[in-house]
């Protein structure tokens, strides 16, 4: 998959009502590491120490590790509702368009615990405040934008967030290429300084991203082999293969 970006769960349309994606078993083709925890709703028991996290696939944060994406997360939570204020007004000038899963705007902490754990089990010299600046999706939004109207609508998103003071960090275009489609936005807003992911997509876009939720969890999990991550990039594929391309959607910048 080209972009890493997920989000809540769709609505699902006629063009993946009857996906052939398969839910594949949470070990399978996953490597279990050796941590010496036991874990309970994603709490670390055991040897770790009270206050460490641990996760699925032996993914492990120590107490002062927890603490400090737990603070991290705190900042997110108090950016997020003037963020969403913004964006809803933005959007709601489109025809037909929404924003959609707000209900997960804000990345839950276990998601967050398991992103930061994931990026120093990969890179161990990384200090866990150099983990957290690279989390750009700790507060995300999905638009669904009209299909008739993307590209359009699109433009002017972002030409008005731009003339509000928000920076435009990066923009990642996956129409163009094989797997994912949509639009991938990342913004610092002007008052708090937060960092924030805008995805842009169209409805069938969106509901094929959902379907391949589970499939892109496999692949993210460290200890996942190279041969079936190779198997599960292809079943991500093929669904993506299937989405429409809107008019000019692969032209955005």
């Amino acid at each position: 998959m080209a972009a890493d970006i997920r989000g809540a769960p769709a609505r699902t349309t006629t063009l993946f009502r009857n996906a052939p994606v398969r839910n594949p078993p949470a070990r399978e083709g996953v490597a279990k590491l050796d941590t010496g925890m036991s874990t309970a709703g994603g709490e670390a028991t055991g040897r770790a120490g009270e206050g460490a996290w641990a996760g699925e696939g032996g993914l492990t944060l120590t107490a002062e590790q927890n603490v400090s994406v737990d603070r991290f997360l705190d900042h997110a939570a108090g950016a997020e509702p003037s963020i969403r204020a913004a964006l809803s007004l933005l959007v709601a000038r489109q025809p037909g368009a929404e924003l959609v899963g707000l209900d997960q705007a804000l990345k839950s902490a276990d998601s967050l615990k398991r992103k930061v754990a994931t990026t120093l089990f990969h890179a161990p010299n990384v200090s866990t405040g150099e983990a957290l600046v690279r989390i750009r999706d700790s507060v995300r939004y999905t638009a669904c934008l009209s299909a008739d109207t993307y590209s359009g609508a699109v433009r002017d998103i972002v030409t008005r967030l731009q003339s509000h003071g928000f920076e435009r960090l990066d923009f990642k275009n996956g129409w163009g290429g094989d797997g994912y489609k949509g639009i991938n936005s990342i913004w610092r807003d002007p008052g708090s300084g937060q960092v924030f992911e805008l995805q842009l997509h169209t409805a069938d876009s969106f509901d094929a991203k959902t379907i391949t939720h589970v499939l892109y969890e496999q692949v993210r999990l460290p200890g996942t082999s190279a041969a079936r991550r190779s198997a599960l990039d292809a079943e991500q594929n093929e669904v993506f293969s299937r989405v429409p391309v809107p008019t000019d959607a692969v032209d955005l910048t």
